[in-house]
């Protein structure tokens, strides 16, 4: 993987006025309480933490490191359990995690 351009970003991300209200509408396409997701792009983890607690698990790939740090450190701070919720350094144009899913997402500015 290249150097990590959303270093600094990852500071601030949480805090930025442009990101959209979007997290009711992947709520409403989870096909059930137990469905597996996969978030492609999970950064800090805004989209991935709130749909931890509305589905059966919940998996992120993110390439930046410092965006997947503060993903993790969301995790922890969560309490939420590997089997849960949990995200890995990727890249979302390569990978094989080895399982199928419910529900693959790709949210805001991922592509």
């Amino acid at each position: 993987m290249q150097d990590d351009i959303r270093a600094e970003a990852a500071h601030y991300y949480d805090v930025n006025p442009t990101i959209p209200d979007d997290l009711a509408f992947y709520t409403a396409r989870l096909p059930s309480t137990d469905a597996a997701v996969l978030e492609l792009g999970c950064g800090t983890g805004r989209v991935l933490l709130p749909l931890a607690a509305a589905s059966g698990s919940i998996s992120g790939l993110e390439r930046s490191p410092a965006m997947l740090a503060r993903c993790l450190q969301k995790l922890q701070a969560a309490g939420l359990p590997p089997t849960k919720a949990w995200a890995a350094l990727g890249d979302i144009t390569h990978f094989a995690l080895g399982r199928r899913f419910d529900l693959i997402i790709a949210p805001y500015r991922v592509f």
